[in-house]
C-alpha cells in the first residue's frame, strides 16, 4: 500500500515577516495518510497586532503534531495551516516540522 505521496517537485513558498525576515516552507509529503510540512524561519518577526498565517498545500484530516519548533515562537496549528504570533519583541530563526494525517 502507498500511504504517502512524496513530491520531489514540491514548491518552496516564502512568507515575508511584517517587520523583518521571512519563513520558507514546503509540504513534501501530501499523501492520503502521512503528511509533512517543513518551515524555516530566517529572522522572522511580526510586531503588528495582525497575525500572519500559512495555508498548507494539502489539508490534514486531523490536527497535526508539531514535531520540532526551534524558533521559540508560539504557533497555532490547525488541519489547514499555521498561525504565527503577533506582537513579537525579537526576530525568530529556526525550524518548524509538522506531521500527521
Amino acid at each position: 500500500m502507498n500511504y504517502s505521496v512524496e513530491n520531489p517537485n514540491t514548491t518552496q513558498n516564502t512568507l515575508t515577516g511584517t517587520s523583518a525576515g521571512s519563513i520558507v516552507w514546503s509540504q513534501p509529503l501530501q499523501g492520503s495518510a502521512l503528511k509533512l510540512v517543513i518551515l524555516y524561519a530566517n529572522g522572522y518577526e511580526n510586531t503588528t497586532t495582525t497575525a500572519q498565517s500559512i495555508t498548507f498545500t494539502k489539508a490534514f484530516t486531523n490536527t497535526p503534531a508539531v514535531l520540532v519548533n526551534t524558533t521559540g515562537m508560539t504557533i497555532t496549528v490547525s488541519t489547514t495551516g499555521v498561525t504565527l504570533p503577533t506582537g513579537m519583541t525579537a526576530a525568530a530563526t529556526g525550524w518548524i516540522i509538522i506531521a500527521g494525517y
